[in-house]
C-alpha cells in the first residue's frame, strides 16, 4: 500500500473536493523450472464460491457495492491510501523522477463514483486507452476481463479493443514463449513481470478463466500465497483451478508429500 499525502508525499492536494472537518519454465512441485508441473492444488485459499451470490472471487473481491463517502475514503487531512498498482495505472496519475506517484488522491476520488465493466463494483480506475470507449475496471479485473495490459506505459486496451494491442504494446504484444502477437484474447498476463503467454504455450497448458487470469503470475515469478515467497520448487504445489502456488510446508496442516491426483486450493 503506498499513502498519497497531498503535502509529505508530493501529492497534488484536492483543492476542489470538500473534505470532512479534522475528527504486487513453469514452477511445477516435484520439477525444476522449464519442465513442467505436477497437476497439483491444496486446501486452503481464496474461497472458488460465494455461496450466497454463487460469483467466482473476481466479481465480488474488488471494489464496494454501494459509493463510498469522501470521509470513507479519505484521512481527516486529505490523505489517502491505495495499493500501489492500484494507483500506478489510474486514470491521471503519473510518477515523478523521485518515483512518487501523483495525482493520486484525484484517481481515488474519481473511482469512488466509477463502476467496473467487469463486476460492476464501485472504485475502478484504470481506463481503456480507445478515446471514447470509456470502459473503466479495478486493477485486478482488467486481468480478470481479458485486456490487454501494457506494462511499461501502464495502459490498458479493453477486450473490445484488443486489435490495438500491437500498436499499443508493440513487442510486448507477443506470447513470451512462440514470440507471436496472434490470439490476444487468449493470453495470460503476469501482474509481476508484464509478460504475456498464451495458455497453450505453458507446460502443462493452462486452461484460461477470469478467476486465473486474476492476479495470474508466469513460472518465473511464481510465489506461494501462504509465505509470498519463491523457491523450493519441488515442494510447490499448483491449484487446477486458479493456477496459484503454494508450498507444501505453508499449508494448514502442512502436506508431507506431493499429492498424486489433482487437488484444488
Amino acid at each position: 500500500m503506498v499513502p498519497s499525502e497531498p503535502a509529505d508525499m508530493g501529492k497534488e492536494a484536492m483543492d476542489d473536493v470538500p473534505l470532512p472537518q479534522p475528527m504486487v519454465h513453469r514452477r511445477g512441485p516435484g520439477r525444476p523450472p522449464g519442465r513442467g508441473r505436477k497437476k497439483g492444488a491444496v486446501v486452503i485459499g481464496l474461497p472458488l464460491r460465494n455461496s450466497s451470490q454463487n460469483m467466482t472471487p473476481d466479481k465480488y473481491t474488488f471494489g464496494t457495492v454501494k459509493e463510498h463517502e469522501v470521509h470513507e475514503a479519505f484521512e481527516s487531512d486529505g490523505s489517502v491510501w491505495a495499493h500501489h498498482c492500484c494507483a500506478s495505472w489510474s486514470e491521471g496519475v503519473c510518477q515523478t523522477d523521485s518515483y512518487d506517484l501523483v495525482n493520486v488522491d484525484k484517481a481515488v476520488y474519481q473511482a469512488m463514483t466509477e463502476r467496473c465493466a467487469h463486476c460492476s463494483r464501485f472504485g475502478a480506475s484504470v481506463v481503456c486507452q480507445v478515446p471514447r470507449c470509456g470502459r473503466t475496471y479495478h486493477y485486478p479485473c482488467a486481468a480478470s476481463a481479458g485486456a490487454f495490459q501494457e506494462i511499461h506505459s501502464m495502459t490498458m486496451l479493453c477486450p473490445d479493443h484488443l486489435e490495438d494491442a500491437g500498436r499499443l504494446g508493440g513487442a510486448e504484444a507477443q506470447c513470451y514463449l512462440c514470440g507471436e502477437a496472434k490470439e490476444i484474447a487468449e493470453m495470460l498476463f503476469c501482474t509481476s513481470c508484464g509478460r504475456h503467454y498464451h495458455g497453450r504455450c505453458l507446460d502443462p497448458a493452462v486452461e484460461i478463466t477470469s478467476l486465473v487470469r486474476m492476479g495470474w503470475q508466469c513460472p518465473d515469478c511464481k510465489v506461494c500465497q501462504g509465505c509470498r515467497q519463491p523457491g523450493d520448487d519441488n515442494k510447490m504445489l499448483v491449484c487446477d483451478v486458479c493456477d496459484r502456488g503454494y508450498h507444501t510446508f505453508c499449508l494448514d496442516p502442512p502436506m508431507t508429500t506431493i499429492p498424486k491426483t489433482g487437488w484444488k486450493c
